[in-house]
């Protein structure tokens, strides 16, 4: 297997911890947190998650206000530490890997640079899967969550997230 084929295994093994991290998260049952974590964390996301959120915003209106929060801030601050330490053992693994192929190249970057990268992408993600949601939802509480995004400045959210949060918002029919 060639060093890049290696590495791609080692991120794909990052993003399928981090789904499993979020399932296992404990939240309260108002607002569905692991229907809300099975969005906002999927691979493929080809599974009738986003349906199973807006299905759960019709039942829960708790759940607009949790997606709000997803979008702001993304994961919490123990989830962002858990996906912290995923990472390091998924660049440990990559480390170890490299040293025992003979063929294998350095890796070009710090564990440091490594985990800032992937999860600063995956907190986009996340965010831009609320935002996505909170579209997808549509009411006027969805909406309200969506412009009060808007209202931070713009270097609070990653250009992608911004896309997502504008994209979302636009398509929306009405003030």
């Amino acid at each position: 297997m060639s060093y890049r084929g290696k590495f791609r295994g080692g991120i794909l093994l990052a993003a399928t911890l981090a789904g499993g991290l979020a399932l296992t998260a404990c939240q309260p049952s108002t607002t569905s947190r692991p229907v809300l974590d099975a969005w906002l964390t999927c691979i493929e996301c080809s599974d009738g998650e986003l349906d199973s959120v807006k299905a759960v915003a019709a039942r829960l209106p708790g759940t607009i206000d949790t997606l709000r929060e997803d979008l702001l801030h993304g994961p919490t601050a123990p989830r962002r530490a858990r996906l912290v330490q995923q990472l390091q053992t998924t660049y440990q693994e990559l480390v170890t890997h490299n040293a025992n192929d003979p063929t294998a190249a350095p890796l070009p970057f710090t564990q440091v640079e490594f985990v800032n990268r992937y999860l600063d992408g995956m907190v986009a993600i996340y965010q831009g899967r609320a935002a996505y949601a909170l579209g997808a939802i549509g009411t006027t509480p969805a909406r309200q969550a969506l412009d009060s995004a808007l209202h931070f400045p713009v270097d609070s959210f990653s250009p992608g997230v911004l896309a997502r949060i504008h994209n979302a918002r636009d398509s929306l029919i009405g003030p």
